[in-house]
């Protein structure tokens, strides 16, 4: 029980560290391409912070859950609330960030099970 949970905890620790980075050199990337952000209606930084939170909070939650079924299930919500959010004005950064949260907790769910196994495999012997 130990061994999942905290190596559930430090992979998905680690996609959250690795979602800072790419979100970084991605934003540089889009402004050296098309030039500065754009912003209509509300301050989208706002938006991406919330964006950010959840999905940490989300890892947070996957990381702790036995169930792959629920994990991927909780995975499609955060996907769906964060199209649901930026859809409506800023399709290109909601499809970005609904791949790369998506993208890096789905990653996270396996590579924990395989680290698990590993880590099981490594403490019977």
């Amino acid at each position: 029980m130990m061994v999942r949970l905290a190596a559930g905890l430090l992979v998905h620790f680690f996609a959250c560290v690795i979602y800072v980075v790419v979100n970084y050199y991605g934003v540089s990337l889009y402004k050296v391409l098309f030039g500065g952000l754009t912003s209509r209606g509300a301050s989208i930084g706002i938006a991406m912070y919330m964006v950010f939170y959840l999905f940490i909070f989300v890892n947070l939650v996957v990381a702790v859950i036995p169930k792959r079924m629920v994990k991927v299930s909780i995975v499609f919500l955060m996907v769906a609330l964060i199209l649901v959010y930026l859809l409506p004005l800023y399709p290109v950064r909601a499809a970005a960030y609904s791949a790369l949260t998506g993208g890096l907790t789905i990653l996270a769910i396996w590579l924990a099970g395989k680290f698990e196994k590993f880590l099981l495999a490594r403490v019977m012997t």
